[in-house]
């Protein structure tokens, strides 16, 4: 019968999901982080923990190692140790111990039984944790014990780290819960702009989890920030991504979709959208470089009507399109032929099977795109302008000019675009 690596099973637990709860701790973590709670869990296999405080140096332990890895010191020599565990049970004082053992599926839920009447009355559970669960192997096992303590009438939580194949919490899905995103607690104390932190949401998100991010984003400071799982799902698709790799993508930058991991994003620069509709209102003259950038289109003066701006507006935007895209060439050249990237090119997948680097075309998807910015900003813009003078002309477009180019400041009684827009 398989059996999954448990290093311990901890009871009457308070911390790790809704009411008590029975803890099982699986050895195994794809990361290594410095801050791990429980580093004896990092390793999949049993691993000898050795207290130097309860050693009496009796050399017990040396007497029985098959492998001699004991020696004189009673220190343990890791290259020679097998974690058979012989040592264990020799030391009288008790200083040895084998971190991990392991236990079928019917073991785990055989314990996790013994306290279903506290379960009951507090809505209590059995909580998957590690190490990371959603790494262990054979995962099959890990798969049929959800589903025995499913079947047990056990609520199962899982506390995982997130990086594992998709494919896996599929698997378990059915018989689970709840999953503890630690992150969200993370985002709540830390509080950090930067990088900035977001959740995809779906049809199928649990409430519980829906609840507790906005519960961190209203307190005002904008993290994190909700998207849309299906829509993201169906703009990678449209972009060409497989199935796969769209599933394991989502938002990363500022609004930028991808597949994680499978795809390189050259930044070449931005877009400034509301510069180009100044000069666009000025007939493409940049009274801040004091020169002209633009199209000679005419002055927002001479405009008849809001769709003759908007029309000169979008021939300044394919104007400034194509030297932006011109440039851009130049830059992901220069990119591709003299600044590579190493760390990148290793941990983005197909570089280093296809012998190219990130900026190279290296990676799984090579996107090229431009970053229009200030979409928010020339929206109101847009919609104000339309308002103020076209519609209402409660602002002379000549005046509305002067008083950009003064910026605001001789003329209090002339909103500022979209100060009092009510359409």
């Amino acid at each position: 019968m398989a059996s999954l690596p448990v290093f311990n099973i901890q009871k009457y637990c308070i911390h790790d999901g809704d009411g008590i709860r029975t803890t099982v701790f699986f050895k195994g973590c794809p990361l290594r982080c410095a801050w791990c709670h429980n580093p004896e869990s990092q390793k999949a296999e049993p691993q000898l923990l050795w207290d130097a405080e309860k050693c009496t140096q009796c050399g017990a332990c040396a007497a029985v190692c098959p492998q001699g890895a004991a020696g004189e010191s009673v220190r343990v020599n890791r290259e020679r140790c097998r974690s058979c565990g012989v040592c264990v049970q020799a030391c009288p004082a008790g200083a040895r111990q084998l971190s991990g053992k392991g236990m079928s599926p019917e073991e785990i839920v055989e314990t996790a039984k013994k306290d279903l009447m506290f379960y009951e009355q507090s809505g209590g559970g059995v909580t998957l944790s590690g190490g990371e669960v959603m790494a262990a192997e054979p995962f099959n096992e890990v798969v049929r014990l959800c589903r025995l303590l499913h079947e047990e009438g056990i609520s199962v939580f899982v506390d995982t780290c997130g990086m594992t194949p998709y494919e896996r919490f599929d698997a378990i899905r059915a018989y689970t819960d709840c999953f503890l995103y630690l992150i969200l607690d993370c985002m709540d104390d830390m509080k950090l702009l930067q990088p900035s932190s977001n959740v995809q949401i779906s049809r199928k998100t649990p409430q519980k989890f829906l609840l507790r991010a906005c519960e961190i984003s209203r307190k005002g400071w904008g993290q994190p920030a909700f998207y849309n799982t299906e829509a993201i799902l169906q703009e990678l698709l449209a972009a060409g991504k497989s199935i796969e790799d769209a599933r394991r993508g989502g938002t990363s930058g500022c609004v930028e979709t991808g597949a994680f991991g499978n795809e390189a994003y050259i930044l070449t620069g931005y877009f400034n959208l509301p510069k180009i509709l100044e000069l666009t209102l000025y007939n493409g003259y940049d009274y801040v470089a004091d020169r002209q950038l633009g199209l000679p289109l005419g002055s927002a003066e001479d405009f008849h009507s809001y769709e003759e701006l908007l029309d000169a507006y979008h021939k300044q935007i394919d104007y400034f399109l194509d030297i932006k895209m011109k440039g851009s060439n130049i830059i992901e050249s220069i990119y591709a032929n003299y600044m590579p990237v190493p760390f990148l090119s290793i941990i983005t997948n197909d570089c280093i099977s296809k012998g190219k680097d990130y900026n190279a075309g290296g990676a799984r998807y090579n996107t090229s795109y431009l970053q229009g910015v200030g979409i928010g900003t020339v929206t109101d813009c847009l919609a104000a302008i339309r308002y103020q003078v076209y519609q209402e002309k409660n602002i002379p477009m000549k005046e509305l000019l002067r008083a950009m180019r003064e910026d605001f400041a001789n003329d209090p009684q002339i909103p500022q675009p979209g100060a009092e827009f009510q359409p």
